[in-house]
C-alpha cells in the first residue's frame, strides 16, 4: 500500500491531513455565516413585534459571527505555521 493511501489511527480516530482540516476550517465557516444570516433575518422579521425574539436573534448572530471568526483564525494559523504533525515527527520533540 502507497503512504499516501495508507490511514494513521490514533486513539481509535483517523488522524486529518492537511487537505482534511482546510475542508473541516472552510465547512465550518460557511456554515457559521449562513447560521449568522439567518439569525439576522429572524431579528429583522421580528424587529416592533417581539423584542425577545430579535434580541435573542441578534445575539445567536453574534456568536456565529463570532465562531466564525474563531475557525478563520484558525485556519490562517494553520494555513501559515502548519500543523504540528508536519511539524515533529512520531515521538521527538
Amino acid at each position: 500500500m502507497a503512504e499516501s493511501d495508507s490511514k494513521v489511527v490514533r486513539n481509535g480516530c483517523e488522524a486529518l491531513t492537511r487537505e482534511d482540516a482546510e475542508e473541516g476550517f472552510m465547512f465550518a465557516m460557511e456554515h457559521f455565516e449562513n447560521l449568522e444570516t439567518i439569525l439576522r433575518g429572524i431579528a429583522r422579521i421580528a424587529h416592533g413585534k417581539d423584542a425577545e425574539i430579535e434580541a435573542l436573534s441578534n445575539m445567536g448572530g453574534a456568536l456565529a459571527c463570532e465562531a466564525h471568526n474563531d475557525v478563520d483564525v484558525l485556519h490562517e494559523r494553520a494555513a501559515q505555521a502548519g500543523l504540528l504533525g508536519e511539524l515533529v515527527r512520531e515521538g521527538t520533540r
